[in-house]
């Protein structure tokens, strides 16, 4: 039996039966990171702090702390109570992963002091020598902080999408909640947001590398220098773009564009039904 390894993992129902979602690691049909759903689950077993899931003619680990929290919980604990198991509880399994996600979540959140204290507002910080270009974001609001360096990769056939905040499952904290963020990172430093909080913090964006980076959003696009963080609402013209910087789309009258498809692979556009295409500059910068 061939074994894979699962990351950012949830349990759904295709149809009738269940089947595992997430990024797929060792798997030779895909590049390791790859968004994928299993054939249907017929068991699972536990082995300490990994949850083996089986299929017809796999097996997938998955560690109980990548379980994604903003998935659908009952759909995983119906799953335990009713599938087929090895020598172990579902209903323990069930409250295992629960506080595997609990601790998991206090490690990498932590409520710290803002560079600006007077003001409420939500900053997040991109650095375009990372892979998905995220570094961080805070928020100050209601007396209090906090600031996470966690969010969430979702990988598709055609472009992958980051998802901060809120997406991620991360709290029930109003302050929390406020931040909701939704990207797609395109190649050359250039980043179109899909989903912009809409709550009662102002909202900045800060270039915390040292490259340029290109960002589109709800107020205009605009081009911002290494270090310098602009409010989009009310930015500066001189940062204004004077093209687009994505094809359009239905968001912000750009469409995101296609990016590096290894040929022979399969799979669908999760996030939206949207047509889409790719540009001349697109295929230079892939």
């Amino acid at each position: 039996m061939e074994r894979y390894e699962l990351k950012n993992w949830e349990i759904r129902l295709r149809g009738q039966w269940p089947a595992a979602y997430g990024n797929v690691y060792g798997n030779p049909k895909f590049r390791d990171g790859y968004w994928i759903h299993t054939s249907s689950l017929m068991g699972y077993e536990l082995h300490g702090d990994i949850l083996e899931l089986y299929t017809c003619h796999s097996s997938y680990y998955c560690r109980l702390a990548c379980f994604n929290p903003a998935s659908s919980w009952e759909t995983l604990e119906r799953f335990l109570r009713t599938g087929r198991r090895f020598g172990c509880s579902g209903e323990d399994i069930a409250e295992k992963i629960h506080k595997a996600v609990r601790e998991q979540t206090v490690e990498e959140d932590s409520e710290e002091e803002l560079s600006v204290p007077e003001e409420d507002r939500i900053v997040l910080t991109l650095d375009g020598a990372r892979e998905d270009y995220f570094l961080e974001v805070s928020a100050r609001g209601w007396g209090r902080s906090y600031r996470t360096k966690r969010h969430l990769v979702q990988h598709a056939r055609r472009q992958d999408i980051v998802l901060v905040g809120i997406a991620c499952g991360y709290s029930a904290d109003p302050l929390v909640q406020e931040v909701d963020f939704a990207y797609f990172p395109f190649p050359g430093g250039r980043i179109q947001f899909r989903d912009w909080p809409t709550g009662k913090l102002p909202v900045f964006l800060k270039n915390g590398g040292t490259q340029d980076l290109e960002f589109n959003t709800p107020y205009g696009d605009f081009v911002v220098p290494g270090g310098v963080s602009i409010r989009p609402e009310g930015a500066d013209g001189t940062l204004r773009a004077r093209e687009h910087i994505a094809p359009k789309t239905s968001f912000g009258q750009v469409r995101p564009a296609e990016r590096h498809v290894q040929e022979g692979q399969s799979g669908s556009i999760y996030f939206s039904q949207d047509t889409r295409v790719i540009t001349e500059r697109d295929r230079r910068q892939a």
